[in-house]
């Protein structure tokens, strides 16, 4: 069972919401390093709890999330190229494959690049997540196929905790065929009421954890931007969203 804080987001997110109150987007690397220790704090040296992080800016948060020995996954940069032989060995490599018409990159222009990595990751012997995102209102199991034919295979697939159970049973029958490697199916909590959605989705044979981002850090980055929140307040204020989802899946 995974329960995980995501906080992987770039520039592009955070600086304009920091921004927004006022404050200097160079302090965003110190929230990251507050998020990790609201994770630590609901994980009270549990296993199962993890993060997700990028190098740009959490590259000092994934230090300090391996030392708390929480679960690390790093986002791989968008439409740029690092040296995988750099990253932590026990790192999981995060790719996004969105299929929506709002991506910053379109699905047929990107996934050249997701195949590419994943290869270099599996050559390397490093597991990789894949955040499939497809287009509002189609199944996820089709789009998912069209990634494993692309000979995208990842430990993890990240999905909307939303499936009907036709497209879930689809999804468990594709895995089986095309995915004997895959550790699990991962959901998405989007706000901070999800945690009916999220217990629904452990009925999913293969799903084995969430992921809360926005929904678990947002008030608090914006609260602690603009000086409402101190430092405790904030990693207060993430660790009781946190753990009320975790809750909400642990029981589910």
């Amino acid at each position: 069972m995974l329960r995980i804080l995501s906080i992987d987001h770039g520039a592009h997110d955070l600086v304009p919401m920091a921004e927004a109150v006022g404050a200097d987007p160079r302090c965003i690397p110190v929230f990251k390093r507050l998020a990790v220790q609201a994770a630590s704090r609901v994980a009270k040296g549990r296993s199962g709890f993890g993060v997700f992080l990028d190098g740009a800016l959490g590259m000092d948060a994934l230090d300090d999330a391996r030392a708390a020995g929480l679960w690390t996954s790093r986002q791989y940069p968008h439409g740029e190229s690092d040296d995988l032989a750099s990253w932590h060995p026990d790192t999981i490599i995060k790719l996004i494959a969105n299929g929506r018409a709002d991506a910053r990159t379109s699905i047929t222009q990107r996934l050249p690049e997701i195949v590419a990595v994943a290869a270099q990751a599996k050559q390397r012997g490093l597991k990789v997540l894949v955040e499939a995102l497809a287009a509002p209102g189609e199944p996820i199991t089709p789009f998912i196929e069209t990634l494993y034919d692309a000979g995208v295979a990842p430990e993890y697939w990240l999905i909307e905790a939303t499936m009907s159970a036709e497209d879930g049973k689809a999804l468990d029958q594709l895995i089986a065929a095309k995915g004997p490697n895959c550790q699990g199916l991962i959901v998405i909590a989007r706000n901070a009421q999800a945690g009916a959605e999220i217990a629904a989705a452990r009925a999913h044979p293969r799903v084995i954890g969430f992921v809360g981002g926005r929904a678990i850090f947002g008030p608090a980055f914006t609260g602690w931007c603009s000086g409402v929140l101190d430092d405790e307040g904030a990693i207060a204020t993430m660790a009781q969203s946190f753990s009320t989802l975790s809750s909400a899946f642990e029981t589910g």
